[in-house]
């Protein structure tokens, strides 16, 4: 009798854990099936950081490309402004210099004059150092205009006509000094 108890506890444990393995089999192969779920999305997850990680480096460098890029445009603005100033400078002084620019004509034309009769005015203070000193100022006017100014004229040497010596050799302070 033992045994057959025995045989009927075993039959009913086999029968109690038929219906349950019927149903938690089908929870088990779920189980399974959403964990390799879970591996592949884990899988995914796992790549789409590395893909975010990526455009994350991505922006970092375009945002440092960016910055570097305004900084220079900036330093360029900066440089174009400071040109632009400098530009409206020269125009300015050029305008104010314009009306110069006869007067500069003419003192060119003058000066190309005395430069073409400098040589004669230097031989003619010369000849005066040389050899009026010791004579009157009559004297040494007569001398200066008809003998030496004459004879330069008569070789062809130009000079210039009624010629101050003193003035020529001296400035006014030199002069301002001597009355002094």
């Amino acid at each position: 009798m033992q045994a057959l108890a025995d045989m009927y506890d075993w039959c009913f444990a086999m029968k109690d854990y038929h219906e349950k393995s019927v149903k938690v089999q089908p929870l088990v192969q779920k189980n399974l099936q959403m964990e390799g779920e879970l591996k592949v999305a884990k899988a995914k997850l796992r790549q789409a950081q590395e893909d975010l990680a990526k455009v994350n480096a991505k922006i970092k460098s375009l945002q440092d490309s960016f910055q570097k890029e305004m900084k220079n445009k900036n330093d360029l603005d900066e440089q174009a402004r400071q040109t632009k100033k400098t530009m409206d400078q020269a125009q300015r002084l050029i305008s104010s210099l314009s009306g110069e620019r006869k007067r500069w004509a003419q003192q060119k034309s003058t000066i190309t004059e005395r430069k073409k009769r400098l040589v004669g005015d230097v031989s003619l203070c010369c000849a005066f150092l040389s050899y009026c000193g010791a004579f009157n100022s009559e004297f040494r006017n007569i001398l200066i205009q008809q003998c030496f100014t004459g004879d330069m004229k008569k070789k062809g040497i130009p000079v210039t006509t009624g010629l101050d010596i003193v003035k020529f050799l001296v400035d006014d302070t030199t002069v301002g000094e001597w009355s002094l």
